[in-house]
């Protein structure tokens, strides 16, 4: 979600925005839905490197004990 605006990335945001509906529906992936929503919605996005970092650490891809390059992925 964090890279260059592009009808790609919109099309790929959407088809995750309604396969995974249910699951964006649940309580721990409310922060994960949030930025769904806010980057289908608008191109500007205020940033802020450490509240995104809190929010998104605790899914598989960001965690250093289960996915080999998790820094780089942040």
């Amino acid at each position: 979600m964090l890279s260059a605006h592009s009808n790609e990335k919109v099309d790929l945001l959407n088809i995750v925005s309604t396969t995974y509906a249910r699951e964006l529906d649940t309580p721990s992936a409310e922060p994960l839905s949030k930025f769904l929503r806010r980057f289908l919605t608008t191109e500007l996005l205020p940033f802020e490197a450490k509240q995104v970092e809190q929010d998104v650490i605790n899914y598989e891809p960001f965690r250093v004990a289960e996915t080999e390059h998790a820094d780089s992925h942040l």
